[in-house]
């Protein structure tokens, strides 16, 4: 079976992978290990499968070597794709978040101070309430 793939490399827990497709196709987030397998053909366990919309986004489970693959399954036919490989920076900074409820229905706020947001702008922005 033809494929693309690309070596990620050392990807980091919590890390997020999106692939962006121009149609639709397999698509899979392998470790080492696994990226092995598939690439004889064996069977793998992955994250993914087969893509309809794009983009899609994976998260990165374990620290280790990882690897993007992108199939037709053995149809003809050509996909482009790109990808974006957005490191968590959760792992080096560690800030705790306040959850506090507000109603009996289980609304709920959620405080976190402008130093986290800073270093983690995928969560929100500064002018959201604050615990500093």
């Amino acid at each position: 079976m033809e494929y693309s793939y690309v070596n990620l490399g050392v990807l980091a827990p919590e890390t997020i992978v999106t692939v962006t497709l121009s149609n639709a196709a397999n698509v899979h987030l392998l470790d080492y290990g696994n990226y092995q397998r598939y690439s004889r053909g064996d069977n793998f366990n992955a994250c993914g499968g087969y893509v309809t919309i794009s983009p899609i986004s994976f998260t990165v489970l374990a620290r280790g070597t990882w690897f993007l693959t992108v199939d037709l399954g053995g149809y003809e036919g050509k996909v482009r794709f790109s990808y974006e490989v957005v490191e968590s920076v959760l792992e080096d900074y560690h800030e705790p978040i306040n959850w506090q409820i507000q109603s009996d229905n289980g609304d709920y706020t959620v405080k976190v101070s402008s130093r986290y947001l800073e270093k983690n702008p995928q969560y929100g922005n500064p002018d959201m309430k604050r615990t500093d």
